[in-house]
């Protein structure tokens, strides 16, 4: 009997942790919604007209469909960016990837999206 009830205790103890770290998650995950970003780095494959970006963007889409993209227009050019990284050890690797298909590809420090 009293293995039962310390066995008992124990399941309360682990429900109860189990319950505050899923609260925590939730509400990190609300956190991260409102955040607009955090410091990290993407790579950046292309710099120039709007239609450059749009024709590069579908070109990356289509070797690397997993990797999220971006366009962002700073007047006048327009930037290709894919990825969101936190460290620039996951940047590097990605871009060694990257530089076979697109060999002027970049590393860039700049705000990327919570996803």
């Amino acid at each position: 009997i009293e293995k039962q009830q310390k066995k008992l205790e124990w399941l309360k103890q682990y429900s109860t942790i189990e319950k505050e770290a899923k609260k925590l998650e939730k509400e990190k995950k609300k956190f991260n919604q409102q955040q607009k970003g955090v410091k990290g780095y993407r790579i950046q494959l292309f710099y120039g007209s709007e239609k450059g970006a749009y024709d590069l963007k579908e070109d990356f889409q289509n070797l690397y469909p997993d990797m999220k993209t971006k366009i962002i227009f700073s007047s006048p050019d327009w930037k290709v960016q894919a990825g969101n990284y936190l460290t620039r050890l996951e940047a590097d690797s990605a871009l060694v990837k990257v530089k076979k298909d697109f060999p002027s590809a970049i590393i860039l420090s700049t705000q990327i999206d919570l996803d």
